[in-house]
This record gives C-alpha cells, structure tokens and sequence, in this order.
C-alpha cells in the first residue's frame, strides 16, 4: 500500500496520516524506456479515435488517501485525449461497500473505480463490474501492453475485471542498531549458539525477539499487530510457512490441521515479546511508535517505508527491512475496474489501461498516496528511489516476484471475518487454539456449501495454482508437480 490500510476498523485520519508522509512533488517530465512513451502513445491516438467529436468525460472513484495518485494521471489523461477526468472520493473502508450498493440500485455516478484488490469476485458477484477480457485482448496488444509484476487479483474465474495499481507486499522492518550491535551479536551468539542476523524463519523470529525484549529498559522485541484484522494475515504467513494452504483440491477447509493450530500457539507466544500497544494501535500508531526506535521488528508495507524515510522522522535510517519469512504475501492493493453501469465502458476501459502503462503509473507512484511500485520500470525512477531508498526497493521487488495470493474468492469477507474471530477467541484466552480453528474449519465448510463447493472449487484451483512451489490441481483431482 499505500498504505493506509485496515486497521482494525480505526480508518479515521486516512488522509491526515498520508500529509504526515510528505513527498516530493512529482515531476511531469522523466524518463523512460522508449517502448513506454510509444505504448502511450498508441493508445492516445486509440482514445481520440473513439472520442470523436463528442464532448464527454469520465468519473473515477477513489479511496480516500489516493487522490494525489489519481490526479497526476487524471491530469496526464486530459492533457493528451482532451477528456476531461472527474473524481470522486469514498472511505478506505466503505468502497466497496460503495460499488455494491450501486449494483442493488442498478446504476452508479462513476465509471472507474479503485477498490481494494480483494474485493474483486465478491464485486464480480454483484453484477457493478464490467468483464474487460475481451478489451484487453484486443488493446493490450495494440498497445504492446507489457503486465506488471502482480495480476492475479484481477482475475475471477477466467475472466479479467481490472489492472493492478498498487504493489502491496508484507516486509519485515528491524532495529539495525541493536540488529548489527557487536555487543548484542556477542550475547546472542553465546546464548543460542547462533550468530545475530535478519531471521529466515517465524521461529527465529520470535526468539530474536523475546532477546531484545526489555520492558524494564523501555525496550521491547516488536511491534507486529495484535488488532484483528492484521492478526489474521501474520497467522496467514506463519501458517504457509508451515507448508498449509487454506483449503484442499475440494475445498475443504484444513485450517484446523496441526500446522494452523502450531502458527497460532507461537503466535500467542510471540505476543509476550511485543509493544503493549499492539492490540490496540490502529496504523499510523503503529508507524508512530515504531519510529521512536524502542521495539526492535515489525511488519508492513510500502507505506511504513515511506513512513520511516520521511526526513522528519527522527530515527529515519535506523531501520533495514527484509522479506516476510518463508513466504511473502500480497495481501491488499488497489486496482482499476470499469463499471458495470457506465455508458462509456470502453473509453472507462481504456483510462484503467493508460492509468497502468509506465508513465502514468510510474507518475502516480511518485505522487504521495496509496500506490507502491508495481511496475518493473518503478523500480528504475529517481525519484521513486529516493522516496523509499534503493535497498528497500530491492526487497520489495524481490518480493512481487511470486508472493502468496490473497483470499480471491467469493464470500473472501465472510471467510476471513470467521477467522478473525477465531484468533481473537484463542489469544484472548476464551478457547484453546484447536479449539478456535476447529470452530473456524467447521464454519468455513458450512460457508463453503451455501456458496456453491463447485463454482468455489474452480476459482479455488486457479488461486492454488498461484502458490509458490505448490503442484497444480488437474481438473480431475489428481496432482502433476510444476
């Protein structure tokens, strides 16, 4: 992100918490490989093509936090195809919630919207999206449309809905004094017989942590959320680590098996090492307290980088970030969709088109809002290397590289919300971690059924077929190892 995201529902200040994350005014003029101006290119001369002599403009609608994003391209856009672009914000929270209103009343004031990539089947579901499959078919190869590093979330059951415009990867971040400390690397080593360095696993992790954590010194071994909705994606990448996926070939919830139940007890464990703060520190708290230099891990994105760097900050430099351990994840993002109810769907189709391509976005990820780089040419940028440093830049690259897909599925709140639930019941105390993922297993399967098993089977397949190193299911149930 971006990267304000969900808090445990504290979205409040989205936008005060961005203007803390000052920026460097983008500039208009960069420069780029020359197949980036002449895809551009093209797809203006596309645009004024299909205009014509008609007056129109277009509406975009926005989470609160990427308006600066937004209008950069919206801006570019209007220069070069004389279409005026209006936008129009909505709540971080409340967007999508927004798009399936407007498919109940079976019309909408915009044509472009960016939801959260997760969204996606849910919104698909409800009849506001427009299925862009065959358009981009047809354009992306006039154009010489070169995809970005992440697309999976944009795909439901074979159909494509939208373009990625965020790259959104969990990151570690550490205290690299206390981390490269010949004292501290000294006791370590004599203590677990282990040198001291950036951890490789969820176990060394924690133990690490539970090192460093000095609560009578005011020092204290991390800063990983303990806020529900955070709480279910660290489970989610302790769990994979494990070797678990969500479901098997069937759809069968395994998020009971030993492997979930093991992430949540050492998560539960690890909890003794954090902040006091963690359970109820919304986001930008988190940032806050992080960046007074007393805990020595946390976990982010793009944003707490942007966060940490900013030349206000007074401990800016003092942290390195590295991958999530095992696996990284893609867990958020934003994404381009077109309307199921505007009248100018493929004028719509084509502004999500020009909004992805090199210049646009590569401006808009310069700008201060949500977006992280997504593109391979992001990672080039000047300016854009300057915002987050080229050593974070490296990571988050290695990172989109083949990360762990979100829950892209239909019922994906439903799902998570039982889940949500279910760690909650475990590290409060009320019930044993079997027993809350149990309880989780047994609610998914009945979910599950109402749904429809075999329509979620065949988006299930395409999801599993995204893991890292994990065989592919063959439509007759059988497995062939990639």
């Amino acid at each position: 992100m971006h990267l304000c995201v969900l808090s445990d529902k504290s979205f409040k200040g989205i936008a005060s918490c961005l203007a803390l994350v000052a920026s460097i005014v983008p500039s208009l003029l960069f420069v780029l490989p020359a197949h980036a101006q002449s895809s551009e290119d093209k797809l203006v001369e596309i645009i004024k093509k299909l205009k014509g002599d008609r007056r129109i403009s277009l509406t975009v609608l926005y989470p609160e936090g990427s308006l600066p994003n937004v209008e950069v391209v919206a801006e570019r856009f209007t220069n070069l195809t004389q279409i005026p672009v209006n936008t129009q914000p909505a709540s971080v929270d409340d967007i999508n919630t927004k798009l399936t209103i407007d498919a109940m009343r079976g019309k909408t004031s915009f044509d472009v919207a960016l939801p959260a990539t997760f969204g996606i089947p849910d919104l698909v579901k409800s009849g506001v999206l427009y299925d862009v499959s065959a358009l981009a078919r047809k354009y992306e190869a006039e154009v010489a449309y070169r995809p970005s590093l992440y697309e999976t979330g944009n795909t439901y059951k074979g159909k494509q809905y939208g373009y990625q415009t965020d790259g959104d990867t969990y990151l570690m971040f550490f205290n690299q004094n206390w981390l490269n400390s010949a004292e501290e690397q000294a006791s370590y080593q004599a203590q677990f017989g282990q040198p001291l360095q950036v951890p490789r696993s969820w176990q060394e992790l924690d133990r690490q942590m539970a090192f460093f954590h000095r609560p009578e010194n005011g020092q204290y071994g991390g800063m990983l959320f303990r806020t529900p909705t955070y709480m279910v994606w660290e489970w989610w990448l302790r769990s994979h680590e494990k070797g678990l996926v969500p479901f098997d070939e069937k759809m069968r919830a395994l998020v009971n098996k030993p492997e979930a139940v093991a992430a949540l007890k050492e998560m539960i464990d690890a909890s003794d090492a954090l902040h006091p703060s963690v359970s109820s520190n919304g986001l930008v708290e988190n940032w806050e307290q992080y960046a007074k230099a007393s805990s020595y891990a946390n976990i982010g994105w793009g944003g707490t980088q942007k966060y940490l760097q900013h030349p206000d900050t007074p401990s800016k430099g003092t942290f390195i970030s590295a991958p999530t351990p095992g696996f990284s994840y893609f867990n958020w993002g934003w994404s381009y969709v077109v309307s199921n109810f505007s009248n100018e769907k493929e004028l719509a189709y084509l502004f999500t088109l020009f909004a992805t391509l090199p210049t646009a976005s590569t401006l808009a990820v310069k700008a201060n809002g949500f977006f992280d780089p997504f593109r391979e040419e992001h990672y080039q940028d000047p300016d854009i290397i300057k915002r987050y440093s080229k050593a974070f830049l490296a990571i988050h690259r290695e990172t989109m590289e083949n990360p762990v897909p979100d829950l892209y599925i239909e019922g994906r709140d439903q799902y998570i919300s039982v889940l949500q639930d279910a760690l909650v019941s475990a590290m409060q105390g009320y019930v044993s971690p079997q027993e809350a993922l149990d309880y989780a297993a047994r609610q998914w399967d009945m979910l599950t059924e109402s749904l429809g098993r075999e329509e979620q089977i065949k988006q299930w397949r395409f999801l599993r077929a995204q893991y890292p190193g994990l065989p592919v299911i063959k439509k007759g149930g059988t497995n062939k190892s990639q």
